[in-house]
């Protein structure tokens, strides 16, 4: 008993490092708080599992960076890139493939806005014709302007052919599936205004307008600015995994599982028990 408690010791203060200091500037509570309701945890999460959870984040993104900057460096690169993440993630190629098509989707949503702007200048200054005429000459203009802004989805991207070789996946790839069926669950029985404070707090980011806040967070590593999208959302996916985990231990262990939302918070003792079981099976929080 006391070679499993000293080792368990050894671990928390590994999992947490000196972030969990009560010098520490938590900088993210609120929208930890606000990923974790999304997430199945109950409507109000504990501010304290909030924070103690940031101090989890903080050291295991360091630890992630730690090891794509070991890549960099055998490669010789002046900053952490994407193929360096890439390798650290390479045994599990599901992982790498959401990934990659977070890039894509990303990808595409730049071009549709950059694109969608630029109609939208350049019909300031332009003088438009109803769209209700039946014109042959207008519906050819309609079809090659939405030909232009079309985005090709399944179109292989250089990121798939560069990480060809580590994506020999074989089997279906259920997370997806399985996070929507979580949400249908949880907003069954919701109302449209808790529906929307729900959505809301869905798009809760770690990246998304706070560039500078993000940096300060991942600490003075040397990354290409492409990735602080990844990052972002690789501390996003680490939250969305623990949290995860520990209402699938709550399910166990009363015998059923909850579908509506907790009514009690997820509390530090749980994320401790979770990041025990994934150092124990040494895998990755992401």
């Amino acid at each position: 008993v006391k070679i499993y408690l000293c080792t368990f010791l050894k671990l928390t203060i590994f999992i947490t490092g000196l972030s969990s200091s009560p010098s520490m500037n938590y900088l993210y509570t609120n929208e930890i708080k606000a990923m974790l309701y999304s997430f199945g945890d109950s409507k109000n999460p504990s501010l304290q599992t909030a924070q103690y959870l940031e101090s989890v984040l903080k050291t295991q993104i360091q630890r992630f960076l730690s090891a794509a900057n070991n890549i960099r460096i055998c490669r010789r690169g002046k900053l952490i890139n994407l193929e360096d993440i890439g390798f650290v993630i390479r045994k599990d190629p599901f992982k790498l493939r959401r990934l990659l098509n977070f890039i894509h989707f990303k990808e595409i949503k730049g071009k549709l806005e950059s694109k969608l702007e630029f109609h939208s200048s350049e019909a300031e200054f332009t003088d438009i014709k109803p769209l209700c005429e039946d014109n042959v000459e207008n519906k050819s203009d309609i079809d090659s302007n939405s030909a232009k802004i079309e985005p090709d989805i399944f179109k292989i991207t250089n990121d798939e052919k560069k990480f060809s070789w580590m994506l020999p996946v074989q089997g279906t790839d259920t997370f997806q599936l399985n996070r929507l069926l979580e949400i249908d669950n949880l907003t069954a029985n919701m109302s449209k205004d808790e529906y929307l404070e729900f959505a809301e707090c869905r798009q809760s980011s770690f990246v998304y307008r706070k560039n500078k806040k993000f940096r300060e967070f991942i600490g003075g590593w040397r990354i290409h600015d492409n990735i602080m999208d990844v990052l972002g959302y690789i501390c996003y996916e680490m939250v969305y995994n623990i949290a995860t985990m520990v209402l699938t231990l709550r399910d166990k262990r009363r015998g059923y599982k909850v579908k509506f939302g907790q009514s009690i918070p997820i509390s530090t003792d749980e994320i401790d028990e979770v990041c025990w079981l994934i150092l124990k099976e040494n895998r990755l929080f992401f």
